[in-house]
């Protein structure tokens, strides 16, 4: 539901949904890197954007990255320790 409020341009409605949706997976265990968390994180802060809520947007902006950028110097580590 929050996918088809976010596609519809009803953003208000979709913030809420996604807020609520990241509340109930953290809630459930779901770790903050998960690829879920980081997608909802993602349109929430393309939400704030389009809202101009630059402050919330860049901080959702720079999460995002900074979660993945982790995740991949995770990965090559990994990688090399598998062939090493």
């Amino acid at each position: 539901m929050a996918n088809l409020a976010f596609i519809r341009g009803q953003l208000e409605n979709a913030e809420q949904l996604f807020k609520a949706t990241m509340s109930y997976l953290l809630g459930g265990g779901m770790k903050q890197e998960d690829n879920t968390i980081i997608e909802i994180s993602l349109k929430l802060a393309s939400i704030y954007a389009a809202q101009n809520r630059q402050e919330f947007a860049l901080a959702g902006y720079e999460f995002c990255i900074s979660t993945l950028e982790k995740k991949i110097e995770r990965e090559k580590k990994l990688t090399e320790d598998i062939i090493s």
